[in-house]
């Protein structure tokens, strides 16, 4: 939701549905947001960290789509309000909006 209005539609539109983490537990930690539109590859690449586990913060992002504040070049930090293996819900205040996400494994 954008301000509590649900926006799935949009961002099915400017960024897809498929949103995929990676961490690698190696010298650089490196880890990966990979998110997808339903057609092509993947065209949004983000790097981020967990934070004390109340956290999320997305420190780089590289790719031509994006909406809110998923996009290339931009950084936002999540309240993790639930975080378990299949169910991932964050909310963040990005330009004055909050947007809240709930990202679910099935």
């Amino acid at each position: 939701t954008v301000n509590g209005v649900d926006s799935l539609n949009l961002i099915n539109d400017s960024l897809g549905l498929n949103f995929s983490f990676y961490y690698f537990d190696d010298v650089d930690a490196f880890s990966a947001l990979s998110i997808k539109r339903n057609t092509g590859g993947y065209d949004l690449q983000c790097r981020w960290r967990l934070n004390d586990n109340t956290k999320f913060s997305i420190y780089e992002a590289y790719g031509p789509i994006g909406t809110g504040p998923f996009g290339n070049g931009r950084k936002s930090e999540w309240d993790i309000l639930k975080l378990s293996r299949k169910e991932f819900n964050m909310k963040t205040i990005y330009n004055n909006k909050e947007y809240y996400i709930e990202l679910i494994d099935d």
